[in-house]
């Protein structure tokens, strides 16, 4: 690991611990890897790079859903949430904050959305749980699903939440144009490999009737997006030490988000679709 991930580890009280996250709404507790704790609380509750909770009905489908920071609260509001994730020790933490929760709507598939369904191999980051490539050979052999055979198994979908590392071109560009179809709205993160490639994305969602839309993490954590994020605070029991350095981390001048420059990984954008 770099000096950096190490000077990392020490600033974010990384000592390999799970931390109980309390939400107020809806009424659920979630236990997190004090690993990912930090970025997840900023992401998916202060800042809501994801749509409302309290907006989502239908099916939902959580690719790279980690220990369930969307999909526990997320299964309050929609008919059924398809937990989609490929670390068997993140498929273990996501079971038992579906137990804690009392959550039957939630199905846990431990695999990885892929471009087909065939045996592949996980390979976690060394810096965070929330990070992780999945390819051809590796460390930790799992399954993966194509969005092909998802469509098949649930119909239509009413969301489609991706954060799956640079996997997300290959899995739009090889799903066939009927599953696509089937699909409401898209978001997640997009890794930029290249303004041409960026730009062949949108165009194929928008040649299949999506209106599409990329925010770029570094706008996305500006600090004109604290005063959004204190008011969102309050949803969450205590964790002052998070909600306070996060805030802190909006409001400084650095490179954003600062653990993929820990991490070494590429920049990302999140990018936001909807079936016009």
């Amino acid at each position: 690991m770099s000096l950096l991930g190490k000077l990392a580890k020490v600033i974010l009280k990384i000592k390999g611990n799970l931390i109980l996250l309390e939400l107020k709404k809806p009424p659920c507790k979630i236990y997190l890897p004090d690993d990912s704790i930090w970025a997840l609380i900023r992401e998916i509750y202060l800042l809501e790079a994801y749509p409302p909770f309290e907006s989502l009905k239908g099916v939902i489908i959580d690719a790279g859903a980690h220990a369930g920071s969307f999909a526990i609260p997320a299964s309050f509001f929609a008919d059924r949430v398809v937990a989609i994730e490929p670390n068997p020790i993140m498929v273990k933490i996501l079971e038992m904050n579906t137990l804690i929760n009392r959550r039957r709507n939630i199905d846990i598939l431990p695999y990885a959305l892929y471009h087909s369904s065939k045996t592949v191999y996980f390979n976690p980051d060394d810096l965070t749980s929330v990070m992780g490539t999945v390819s051809k050979e590796g460390k930790i052999e799992v399954q993966a699903i194509s969005l092909d055979e998802i469509v098949e198994r649930y119909g239509e979908i009413e969301l489609l939440k991706m954060d799956i590392e640079g996997a997300e071109y290959d899995v739009i560009f090889n799903a066939r144009k009927e599953s696509l179809r089937m699909i409401k709205r898209l978001v997640g993160e997009i890794h930029y490999e290249g303004k041409e490639m960026l730009e062949k994305f949108g165009e194929y969602l928008k040649e299949m009737g999506f209106k599409c839309k990329f925010v770029g993490k570094s706008e996305f954590y500006s600090p004109f997006r604290v005063l959004k994020a204190v008011k969102n605070s309050a949803k969450i029991k205590g964790q002052m030490f998070y909600k306070i350095t996060n805030y802190i981390y909006l409001l400084t001048p650095i490179p954003k988000p600062i653990t993929l420059m820990f991490s070494g990984k590429e920049r990302v954008s999140i990018f936001f679709a909807e079936r016009i």
